[in-house]
């Protein structure tokens, strides 16, 4: 049951694909997990130049903000999932054109194939992070 990992998958692995510093940068994206109504006493002081005050912001607050970082990973999804660039002939043209397929490429990839999908991503950005400034 779950997924079949390959018996050679390790740290090693990753380093020797230059992918270690990309995967604990998902894992540490995908980490902050705020749990639905429940609140917690656990507060972090913040000084605020603007207001010459503290301002509290409760751990339930800071994990949903970390949480928004996720936002990252939709030009990835867009560019894998939806334009199948991970197919035989997308291998076969980035081996042959030296282009390394990583968040970089995809995003400029994603921003120049699709006015919509820059258009949906902008909308949810300026959604969400006006949501995170309402806390």
């Amino acid at each position: 049951k779950g997924w079949k990992i390959a018996p050679s998958f390790g740290p090693r692995s990753l380093m020797g694909a230059n992918l270690y510093h990309q995967f604990i940068r998902d894992v540490l994206m995908i980490v902050p997990q705020p749990i639905p109504f429940v609140t917690t006493a656990i507060k972090f002081s913040v000084y605020d130049s603007g207001l010459d005050r503290f301002s509290e912001y409760p751990i339930d607050v800071l994990l949903l903000c970390f949480m928004f970082m996720r936002m990252l990973f939709l030009p990835r999804f867009f560019s894998n999932c939806v334009n199948d660039l991970r197919s035989d002939d997308g291998d076969l043209f980035f081996a042959f054109s030296k282009t390394v397929l990583d968040d970089s490429f995809l995003l400029k990839y994603t921003m120049s194939t699709s006015l919509v999908a820059v258009a949906g991503i902008w909308v949810l950005q300026i959604l969400l992070y006006g949501y995170a400034l309402l806390m």
